[in-house]
């Protein structure tokens, strides 16, 4: 791969990252102001589930498991798809605002893929990066102080249940590079399972309320979680972890408490308390303390991954 490739993949990396960061910010406001309105954390996650798995049915049937064991698929989508979005759903967005959304789900991500990539993967963490993820985990750090102190009852559960969240993305995030799955391969591996393991249970054993939801919801929630929020944050991350690297992919999402904490401000009305303003603070020093490391170290590619991306 020569000097011009190296850069290419580099930028490619990093316009998924922005990508996933501003798709990101984007659900996090949109999840919170859903569930204050008249939908359920379970319509929504049908809708969530069942606008992305027949989105990504067709790659599926002519691909299969791409490759993979059943074991491996299951453990994806229960990961990345059902773990994920039950945990943030049910709790996290239910009992938290959304500037604790902002730095739990991708301010946690560079502390528990660098653990998990420096165990599996090799990647070794030194100098800026190490200080930028100190920053962001003394804001981690306010949040959790803040939600202790807070007069919401059950704020600091919905903290955990981001923190549970974070954890099941991120450890997605490094099975998906230590698999060598691309990117669409991922994707559909995640909604398709997770809609035939979700319907059932939605139909079968939950408060069914979708139908009594205007038409605009219904369309709004289904294309915004069905195909943003899903298919294109979850491939344009999926480039930016081949290209860049998992824990650079992580840190550079990391941006989204900004976005998330200043835009809830007059969309949702929550304005963060002092302690929680200091938290969002050093933890969007820390991404960028972040960013800079990874810009001047090497860029990390995948690009012998599963080929049909």
């Amino acid at each position: 791969m020569n000097v011009t490739d190296g850069e290419g993949s580099r930028l490619a990396g990093i316009l998924g990252a922005l990508a996933a960061l501003l798709i990101w910010s984007g659900f996090i406001l949109t999840t919170r102001w859903g569930l204050r309105g008249p939908i359920q954390p379970a319509d929504m996650l049908m809708l969530r589930f069942g606008v992305s798995g027949l989105i990504m049915l067709p790659f599926f049937i002519r691909r299969g498991f791409a490759g993979l064991r059943f074991w491996q698929v299951m453990t994806m989508a229960l990961l990345a798809g059902v773990g994920f979005s039950c945990l943030s759903f049910f709790t996290g967005f239910s009992m938290a605002p959304a500037a604790h959304a902002g730095v739990l789900l991708p301010g946690m991500l560079p502390f528990f893929t660098s653990i998990l990539g420096a165990l599996f993967l090799g990647e070794r963490l030194r100098g800026m990066r190490l200080f930028g993820l100190g920053l962001i985990f003394a804001g981690i750090a306010a949040l959790g102080w803040s939600s202790i102190s807070s007069d919401t009852p059950g704020q600091w559960i919905g903290d955990l249940g981001f923190i549970g969240a974070s954890l099941s993305w991120s450890i997605f995030t490094v099975l998906m590079r230590r698999w060598n799955v691309s990117p669409v391969n991922a994707t559909m591996l995640i909604c398709v399972p997770s809609m035939v393991i979700y319907t059932p249970v939605y139909l079968a054993f939950l408060p069914v309320h979708l139908h009594e939801l205007p038409w605009t919801w219904i369309a709004f929630y289904g294309v915004y979680q069905g195909l943003f929020a899903v298919v294109l944050s979850v491939i344009a991350f999926g480039i930016a972890v081949r290209n860049i690297g998992a824990t650079a992919a992580a840190s550079i999402t990391s941006g989204v408490p900004a976005i998330a904490t200043v835009a809830a401000i007059p969309l949702l009305g929550e304005v963060p308390t002092p302690v929680t303003a200091i938290g969002v603070a050093l933890a969007i020093c820390g991404m960028l303390v972040s960013v800079q490391a990874v810009r001047r170290g090497p860029a990390v590619s995948l690009r012998h991954s599963t080929a049909g991306d």
